[in-house]
């Protein structure tokens, strides 16, 4: 079955010769004036925890921290990232002398697809390569089960907020006899036991795997099959919200800045600014195009839950210096000298990288918090922010 996604993912694989391409033209999308503001999608009086997540590389150990909006660090818990595999891209045609030959044509599978994701209880990871356990706010980790997944394959999954249905999509990478590059398989089953599962859809054309729930439907990141390094920390190109019972998708997000919120995901192209939610409606801040906004860096944007902010960093006058700025429809402020932001906790916590190390910034105000308590891995940079515990997609 391959009748979803088609339309949208066909230019996006890379070709033997060249890098990424651009994602192609989509089926047209419900219109809409602007996009309405969600709410923060956590529970009233339930305390934010941001879900860290410190990686090396592939068979590596990583590590997974929740951390308080008062920067204390939960105890560190460690597991061992996926395995890498070998991607064998399909052949193109090239000018003569300036392509690889087959035997050479090789790269690195895409091991930067997430290996956690939240409900609104748990944080779930992958440990190894299929074997999947859980998270509790007070510590507690419990081995699940182990998911289904055959030789020279990468799993990817999302769990519903209920912690009732989990998403699965498996890449499996063909080996040099294989008359295609991948398969992707795509799946939703009950958490527990893997009993009722729905329709699965297949592809050899499309990449694209589970990263949290909506209202019900799944949110897809569509992406690459070979290493990619993408302004989220999902690794997506864009966003399909589908119904996980037929695959039949609901929206397209095109903007992928910065982590996924309640509100959708920050926008930015050059010296413009804002942000698109969940129903493909696209919001264009008003700022002057030669202040702040043009010294972005797109590395470092993050949306508020609400969608009415955007935090972002720019070039201060430091050389390598970098500040993180407040943007808003008409307005902008600086927030934290030296600093650049990671993500929202909620709507008064930013989590940013300080002088120093992690730090949650006060909004507003700016006022730093030190995270502490970090077990940080030799050799890693900054944790990715991967999620906040409850969940808070809507």
């Amino acid at each position: 079955m391959e009748r979803v996604f088609a339309m949208a993912i066909g230019a996006l694989l890379p070709a033997a010769c060249g890098g990424p391409a651009a994602p192609g033209q989509s089926a047209p999308l419900p219109s809409g004036s602007s996009p309405v503001p969600a709410a923060n999608a956590s529970p009233a009086g339930a305390t934010p925890l941001a879900v860290l997540v410190q990686r090396l590389g592939g068979a590596e150990p990583y590590v997974v921290q929740l951390v308080r909006p008062d920067g204390h660090a939960l105890p560190a818990v460690h597991a061992v990232a996926r395995s890498l595999k070998t991607y064998r891209p399909a052949a193109t045609p090239c000018p003569s002398g300036s392509c690889p030959s087959p035997a050479t044509a090789l790269a690195t599978a895409n091991y930067q697809l997430p290996e956690t994701s939240v409900s609104a209880s748990h944080v779930y990871f992958l440990d190894g390569e299929a074997d999947l356990k859980s998270l509790s706010p007070t510590g507690a980790v419990a081995l699940l089960r182990h998911l289904e997944l055959g030789p020279n394959s990468n799993l990817a999954f999302a769990v519903s907020p209920d912690d009732r249905r989990i998403a699965v999509a498996v890449i499996t990478y063909g080996s040099e006899a294989s008359s295609v590059p991948f398969s992707l398989s795509l799946y939703v089953e009950d958490l527990a036991g893997g009993g009722n599962r729905t329709e699965v859809f297949t592809s050899s054309s499309i990449v694209a795997w589970p990263v949290g729930w909506r209202a019900g439907n799944v949110v897809l990141a569509i992406g690459q099959p070979g290493v990619f390094t993408a302004f989220n920390p999902y690794a997506a190109v864009e966003y399909h919200l589908v119904d996980p019972a037929s695959w039949t998708r609901r929206a397209l997000v095109t903007c992928n800045f910065g982590p996924l919120v309640a509100a959708g995901s920050a926008c930015w192209k050059a010296a413009t600014l804002g942000r698109q939610d969940w129903s493909g409606a696209t919001h264009t801040f008003r700022l002057d195009a030669a202040g702040p906004v043009s010294r972005l860096q797109p590395a470092y944007l993050a949306l508020s839950p609400d969608g009415g902010r955007v935090a972002g960093a720019v070039r201060a006058a430091a050389a390598g210096s970098y500040d993180t700025e407040l943007f808003e429809d008409g307005s902008e402020s600086l927030l934290v000298r030296g600093a650049q932001p990671l993500g929202w906790l909620d709507q008064s916590h930013l989590l940013v990288a300080g002088p120093t190390g992690p730090a949650i910034a006060a909004v507003p105000g700016g006022a730093l918090t030190p995270v502490t308590g970090l077990a940080p891995l030799s050799g890693q940079g900054l944790p990715s922010l991967l999620g906040v515990l409850p969940a808070s997609l809507g």
